[in-house]
């Protein structure tokens, strides 16, 4: 898993922030084809879901 994966996933919004000023990969898919994006709104992350979306 990518760090922006298992923050995103995992509710860690200021680390994603981080990870996304740094020029993580929003895209960035686990073999399985899951993005953070994904990962994160399964989660039920609103708002990382919101912030990945501006991205």
């Amino acid at each position: 898993q990518t760090p922006l994966y298992w923050a995103s996933g995992n509710g860690h919004i200021d680390v994603v922030k981080l990870l996304l000023e740094k020029g993580a990969d929003v895209n960035a898919a686990e073999q399985d084809g899951q993005t953070p994006l994904r990962w994160a709104s399964e989660s039920g992350h609103v708002n990382i879901v919101k912030l990945l979306l501006e991205k």
